[in-house]
Formats: C-alpha cells, structure tokens, sequence
C-alpha cells in the first residue's frame, strides 16, 4: 500500500498481491513527498492458523533548491511554481520536473539562459542522496 500526503488530506493506493511468494524483492514506485510504503505479509499454517503483519516503510528524504539569477524570478519544481529562491522535500532517488518559464518580467524582459547543471529549460532530475541546487539564469 503506497501512503500518499498528510492527513486530513492523506490518501492510500493500493499497489500489488503477491500470493504463494515466500521472499523476493521489489521496486519502490516513484512518487511525490510525503509518501511512505506499507508491507504486509498474511500467512497461513498447514493448520489452518492465519496471521498478518505489516511494516511501515519511510524513505530517505533530502532537499531540492531552485534559484534564479536574477532572485526573484518564477520557477516550477514538480507540480508547483513559485518564486526563488524556494526549496521543497523530496524522495531520495525520485525524479523531479524543473522548469524555468521564459520569458519573464523583472525590472525588463528576461530570457532563459540555462541551468547549473546544464540541463533543459524543462527538465528531469533525479533527487541525489544529499540536498542540491539548480539555479536558473536569465538574461536580457
């Protein structure tokens, strides 16, 4: 069971059964914070005996900053946009739509140049173990 947001707006969706599986291993699915992974494990004993257990898994979270040269510029990480420098949580591992709209108006119309990483204007990045920053510059 994949656990999604934070109550009272949480939500739960049910990922996959694995029936007569005695041990294996899986991948995590990608997904926004905050979410965590609920493992639950039901057997049944030659006599007749049931019982279930779940564990709760957490992820490893670490922090995605965007900046823009100029500051005060408007920028998108994920479902958001808002103005920099912001930062947000993030799933270690997950990956992350940043994009830096363009043009736009600070004190004069100004134009993407590029990313620190040199990415895209609208770009994937996967969420490294340790906090990052990617900073937009613009230009006139």
């Amino acid at each position: 069971m994949l656990h999604h947001g934070q109550c009272p707006a949480c939500h739960d969706h049910p990922l996959q059964t694995f029936s007569g599986v005695a041990s294996g291993s899986f991948t995590a699915p990608d997904h926004e914070y905050p979410s965590s992974l609920e493992l639950s494990l039901a057997a049944t004993a030659s006599t007749g005996v049931k019982a279930t257990k779940s564990v709760l898994l957490l992820p490893r979270t670490t922090t995605l900053t965007l900046q823009s040269q100029p500051s005060g510029l408007t920028l998108g990480l994920n479902a958001i946009t808002a103005v920099t420098p912001f930062s947000r949580t993030v799933i270690v591992g997950s990956r992350n739509n940043i994009s830096a709209p363009s043009p736009q108006n600070l004190n004069g119309k100004l134009r993407w140049v590029s990313w620190s990483d040199g990415g895209a204007q609208t770009d994937i990045v996967t969420a490294p173990s340790s906090a990052a920053t990617y900073t937009a510059t613009y230009s006139h």
